[in-house]
């Protein structure tokens, strides 16, 4: 009875960097407030790694870019539009540059999430289209705070998500002036499509949609 009522179980969940250090823990927060006994386990994610865990039932929710195809055993749940742009320190000799050209860009070390193969594709063919190589991976790490230590205290520049400048990891972030938004993609929550579904997950994922729109979509 508890389990059908959403009041225990556990949750295991995959998420995207902005949705690991942003997003989610208010989420989480509110509903462990109405749900104690409900256990959760985050993992970082992105796309290639979190669909095929989703499909193999090792995790039951995936938040992040739903910018893969339609699945019919996948339910997506669109909350949102995020744009990845190139971030950079304060400190950055790119930082106060106006109209910083793409090729300019190739001078500086990259810092990269670890298997994100789908965001390499994107940014790869926003310098393919000024007719530039790929950036090389200077550093590449599964930890997106690591990324962003990084970046905010060296030279690295990384392309990540716009809001991040509003969250505690990213306060000493700018975004660099001149090249265009990188990758625009829908962002939300994907969970399986199941016969009988948990009611802990379906209440979390509910929950999570109610919160981002109260705090952040709010703003």
């Amino acid at each position: 009875d508890a389990l059908k009522g959403g009041a225990t179980g556990a949750i295991r969940a995959g998420a995207g960097p902005i949705w690991l250090t942003h997003f989610l823990p208010p989420a989480i927060v509110a509903f462990h407030t109405s749900y104690p006994n409900v256990k959760f386990s985050l993992d970082a994610a992105v796309i290639s790694t979190a669909v095929p865990a989703l499909l193999k039932g090792e995790i039951e929710i995936y938040c992040g870019s739903l910018d893969f195809p339609d699945h019919p055993e996948l339910i997506k749940r669109e909350m949102d539009q995020i744009e990845n742009v190139v971030l950079a320190s304060r400190d950055h000799p790119l930082a106060n540059v106006r109209g910083v050209k793409p090729a300019k860009l190739l001078e500086y070390p990259w810092a990269m999430l670890s298997h994100d193969d789908f965001g390499r594709r994107q940014l790869a063919a926003y310098f393919a289209s000024n007719d530039l190589p790929a950036p090389r991976a200077m550093l590449q790490s599964t930890s997106v705070i690591c990324i962003l230590q990084s970046v905010s205290r060296g030279d690295f520049l990384a392309c990540l998500a716009r809001p991040l400048l509003q969250s505690s990891s990213g306060e000493r972030l700018v975004d660099i002036d001149g090249p265009c938004v990188i990758w625009r993609y829908p962002a939300g929550m994907a969970t399986r499509r199941l016969a009988n579904p948990s009611l802990a997950i379906s209440r979390f994922v509910d929950s999570a949609m109610a919160t981002y729109f109260q705090i952040f979509k709010s703003v």
